[in-house]
């Protein structure tokens, strides 16, 4: 069978090594440019299954950066709402470590393991004149253009988020999320620095996270994908794995993370079913459609939150957030193992 990935970034490229890793058949790439979402990724502990999985785990260790806690802070106060520890207590936690990583060096990391493990590069110009059994499309769902895979598309979320980006030299220090009315900032460190991902619903919602943050008065601004769902991700051999089949808002450092999911189990469904493609398609969206459908509520909540204009609720969710993490901490944590504690490998290995 012959397996064409096409598309940009690192969600395509982790499509074609789970299929090469599975056997699934020939695998060719096509990087069809673009840029992606973010210059910095997250690698949760759901992701790192995979990726360990793949045998890149220590590879990955020698360019990735292990935060050892993450802080949530009130932009006006400065005030400390809660902190996760990360580093060691993850890993223990969840079996996985917790790791950041420049895009640009991860993704010399997976050419890499592509050419080790044969996956064929093609050019991007033959895209479009693939004649293959499997076509998977992948990447970000800013500068792709996925085939018309049928369905229809919803947004349940009214707000038009855009995003700005800033970096600074400092390498070191935890993950930190500065929340504030109508605007959201995560500082994500990796080796090279440290990241701040800046996303507002409004012209003129980042004023206090850019004084507070001493960014620059002027940002560039680029929209955020919509938070669609698509009732279908394939369509004849056309498939679609991560962001083109349900992107994702920043808001938790998940994209990725399901986007590998995808890969892993879609990879797993063609070689088990490669003599009937509709089930081998039916069965990759049957097993991850929900828990897609169930983040990216997650985040369209998160996005309300932590983001919230009114100066009253924000105050209720500052207190209450600080109350669940001083006095209950163990609880606090227990409501995001289900992101963290998923694992696809068990029961497609």
């Amino acid at each position: 069978m012959q397996i064409d990935v096409i598309g940009n970034g690192l969600q395509a490229r982790i499509a074609s090594l789970c299929c090469a890793h599975a056997g699934a058949g020939r695998v060719s790439f096509s990087d069809t440019g673009g840029t992606e979402a973010t210059p910095v990724v997250e690698i949760p502990p759901n992701a790192m299954r995979v990726l360990s999985a793949l045998g890149l785990r220590s590879r990955l260790a020698t360019i990735a950066h292990m935060p050892m806690a993450e802080l949530y802070r009130a932009t006006g106060s400065g005030a400390l709402l809660a902190y996760r520890p990360l580093g060691p207590f993850v890993e223990q936690r969840y079996g996985a470590p917790h790791l950041h990583c420049s895009t640009a060096a991860l993704t010399n990391l997976f050419d890499a393991a592509m050419t080790d493990a044969g996956v064929i590069r093609r050019h991007a110009a033959t895209a479009g004149m693939s004649n293959a059994d499997v076509v998977i499309q992948a990447g970000s769902s800013h500068d792709a253009d996925p085939h018309d895979v049928s369905g229809t598309d919803a947004v349940p979320s009214g707000a038009s988020w855009e995003i700005s980006v800033h970096w600074t030299e400092q390498t070191d220090g935890p993950l930190i999320n500065w929340l504030d009315g109508g605007c959201y900032a995560r500082q994500i460190p990796v080796n090279e620095g440290t990241c701040t991902l800046v996303m507002r619903d409004m012209p003129d919602a980042s004023v206090r996270i850019a004084r507070r943050l001493q960014l620059p008065e002027t940002l560039d601004w680029k929209p955020l994908a919509h938070q669609s769902h698509r009732s279908n991700w394939h369509h004849e051999q056309f498939v679609l794995i991560g962001d083109l089949a349900h992107p994702l808002l920043p808001f938790a450092g998940q994209a990725f993370a399901l986007a590998a999911e995808d890969a892993w189990v879609l990879a797993r469904m063609l070689a088990l079913y490669d003599d009937h493609l509709p089930t081998a398609f039916g069965e990759y969206q049957r097993f991850r459609q929900p828990r897609a459908t169930r983040m990216q509520s997650h985040l369209n909540m998160l996005a309300q939150q932590h983001a919230e204009r009114n100066p009253l609720r924000r105050l209720t969710r500052n207190l209450g957030m600080a109350m669940r993490h001083r006095l209950l901490p163990e609880l606090a944590m227990q409501r995001d193992d289900w992101q963290f504690e998923y694992d696809c490998i068990k029961g497609f290995d």
